[in-house]
């Protein structure tokens, strides 16, 4: 997805499902929102590619990791969140971006489920998105209209 189809999904979602939009990082375990999850090409190389996406209600019970120098992460295997990383566009490369999420994880020798909210929530996420984009087999990846329009007038749409 290029910046302008990240805007329209954005929306889209905001408008039809409850999504709080999270900074990954934080100099303390609390939360920081993003007021969007759109990078204009000039923010990039300065901010995160990754961010968070939750339940506004979730917020609460996220998990966090300390990093060396003191700042914090979002612990994502263990908290109810879905990992948006943006594309990065440079050099006539689009990199790919990703929507990931965890069902579960381990504790000690145990499996625990995410809350089955949380889930049907991402699974809600999940189709809404697809509703945007194209499959597209060669690359094994969901494309958007912006993407495909760069593929077509030279970029390189790398899948790492």
């Amino acid at each position: 997805m290029g910046p302008a189809v990240v805007r329209e999904w954005s929306a889209l979602l905001e408008e039809s499902h409850k999504v709080a939009w999270l900074e990954m990082r934080s100099a303390s375990p609390r939360v920081q929102r993003c007021a969007s999850p759109i990078l204009s090409l000039q923010e990039m190389g300065k901010r995160e590619l990754t961010v968070a996406m939750s339940m506004p209600e979730d917020e609460a019970s996220l998990k966090w990791i300390k990093l060396d120098g003191g700042t914090y992460r979002i612990d994502t295997v263990s908290s109810p969140v879905i990992e948006f990383t943006r594309p990065f566009i440079g050099d006539a490369v689009m990199r790919r971006g990703r929507l990931f999420y965890n069902s579960g994880f381990y504790d000690g020798p145990v499996w625990n489920d995410k809350a089955l909210s949380f889930l049907n929530w991402a699974k809600r996420i999940f189709a809404r998105s697809r509703q945007l984009l194209t499959r597209d087999r060669v690359l094994d990846a969901y494309v958007g209209k912006e993407a495909a329009a760069l593929r077509d007038s030279g970029f390189t749409l790398s899948n790492i």
